[in-house]
């Protein structure tokens, strides 16, 4: 099993999930199916919002 688990998904200034990139190309090379659990809602968006977000990335 491959996990992140981080805090927040952006960093002042920048951009969504751009701190973790790497580290996320990196970790789920050939992996064909991820589950994302949208803990948070920034700025009151749905989770289908965030999640939706979260699959454009």
């Amino acid at each position: 099993m491959n996990i992140i688990l981080a805090s927040t998904s952006t960093l002042y200034g920048g951009n969504y999930l751009e701190y973790l990139r790497d580290e996320l190309i990196s970790l789920y090379a050939g992996v064909t199916e991820i589950v994302f659990i949208p803990f948070a809602r920034p700025g009151g968006i749905s989770h289908e919002d965030y999640t939706q977000k979260a699959c454009i990335f």
